[in-house]
């Protein structure tokens, strides 16, 4: 049987929560996010957007169906959200991101229109010849275009498609995922090796991995939350 709580002072260093008040923590299921990049639902509601006071309230508010992730209802407590996903109420939306200390935190945002950011991590040739993308949450999408593995897309979760995909070129905007930088926009200034770009971050130069970012020039939220 899986444990559903965790010691806190083991938690990852990426969760905002406090560590020396309680002992334990609940633990979040596997999922697509990591444990690095994700917590589960239990904890966003009651510790950090506060909407619910005690795992009580939280269990309540999610079998009444009033909690979804991005776009879906959830009703397990230990539903892991985390990077770039989109938690909704009725009348709220918050996006959460990795800021610039390394931690989860969530951006309230005015509408989800059911679109999402996210980058390609695997392509396969299914049936007849259709393509299979997989993104870092393990959405799958069959799509007749070449896109390649680390292109940033636009997906449409509603109609389950991808709307735009986009490769790293000198001039893109970008969010650093991980690493130093974390957290932080940059612009690519070139493009070095098949791993490697060169980025302009706030003035200084660094050599950046291409998987470690996020292309947001569709996507222009994130800068904006960002800068608050």
């Amino acid at each position: 049987m899986a444990k559903l709580h965790m010691k806190r002072i083991a938690a990852p260093r990426t969760w905002p929560i406090l560590r020396k008040e309680r002992t334990f923590i609940r633990r979040p299921n596997p999922g697509a996010q990591s444990f690095e990049t994700g917590m589960s639902i239990n904890t966003w509601l009651v510790e950090v957007l506060k909407v619910a006071s005690n795992s009580k309230e939280a269990r309540h508010a999610l079998k009444q169906g009033k909690v979804k992730v991005n776009g879906k209802t959830v009703k397990d407590q230990n539903f892991i959200v985390g990077l770039l996903d989109v938690i909704s109420f009725p009348e709220e939306h918050y996006l959460i991101l990795l800021n610039d200390r390394n931690k989860l935190q969530a951006f309230k945002i005015d509408n989800y229109d059911n679109k999402k950011v996210s980058k390609i991590k695997n392509k396969t040739i299914v049936k007849k010849g259709k393509k299979q993308y997989t993104t870092l949450e393990g959405y799958n999408f069959l799509d007749d275009n070449d896109y390649k593995i680390g292109n940033t897309v636009i997906i449409n979760l509603k109609d389950k498609k991808i709307e735009k995909a986009d490769a790293l070129e000198k001039g893109k905007k970008v969010y650093v995922l991980k690493g130093h930088s974390v957290g932080k926009i940059g612009t690519v200034k070139e493009v070095k090796d098949e791993r490697h770009v060169l980025l302009d971050l706030e003035g200084k130069e660094i050599l950046a991995l291409k998987e470690s970012l996020l292309i947001i020039d569709d996507y222009k939220i994130i800068e904006e939350l960002l800068k608050e």
